[in-house]
């Protein structure tokens, strides 16, 4: 919020570019959030920063939310409605489409100050076009360029049908996931391996094709 020209990247799907804003709490009570009220008028901080267009009221709101999963969403309005709402204000962890919805979408609140995308890489990690066939998914089961746990996982993967990503970080965590949109499989394999990896994850398979050599995976050499 304290950059002058605010855009949402297309580094992701628009359908799935989001900003979250969560409550104000003390570190030592994260796990339960703080449940107290924020300083006096310090809300009015995003307020200003919104150009005024942002609901004081609103943002009282998320700065005052008793636990420490409950954010306010917003979606990227440049993508599809795939959802009832674009923004969502959620009081802890739950479904999405039972969160409270708002009415106003993040360039109408001041949140964003442009709907052109900021292109920040030549060609997104989620964009299927990026990754080349280099070998059948089943020649990473031979050899040692990954540990016979990642190798279990490997052949739940192939079992699968349909479009699916793996993808390995550079300290061995392997994950996979399927979805019937391509983009989403790569987008969510990445963000689940990074969650649990705390290290940049890497796309090493597309469906039954690996994108990288079992050499390089081995080196990992993701590059």
């Amino acid at each position: 919020m304290a950059g002058e020209t605010r855009r949402f990247s297309s580094d992701f799907p628009p359908e799935a570019a989001h900003l979250a804003f969560h409550s104000a709490y003390r570190s030592e009570g994260a796990l339960k959030g703080w449940g107290g009220t924020p300083v006096t008028n310090a809300h009015l901080w995003y307020v200003r920063r919104s150009g005024g267009k942002l609901d004081p009221g609103l943002a009282l709101r998320w700065m005052s939310l008793e636990h420490s999963s409950g954010f306010a969403f917003f979606f990227d309005p440049a993508g599809r409605k795939i959802r009832s709402s674009y923004s969502y204000l959620c009081t802890r962890t739950m479904p999405m489409e039972q969160c409270e919805k708002i009415d106003r979408s993040a360039f109408d609140l001041g949140l964003i100050t442009s709907m052109e995308p900021a292109q920040v890489k030549d060609l997104a990690f989620w964009k299927v076009e990026r990754y080349q066939k280099v070998a059948p998914v089943n020649a990473l089961l031979e050899g040692d360029a990954i540990s016979s746990t990642n190798k279990a996982t490997l052949a739940d993967y192939i079992k699968k049908t349909g479009s699916r990503a793996a993808v390995l970080s550079s300290n061995g965590t392997l994950i996979w996931e399927a979805h019937k949109v391509p983009l989403y499989a790569i987008m969510f394999a990445v963000w689940k391996c990074e969650a649990k990896a705390h290290v940049a994850c890497h796309v090493i398979a597309l469906d039954d094709h690996l994108t990288l050599s079992p050499v390089s995976i081995k080196a990992r050499k993701f590059d």
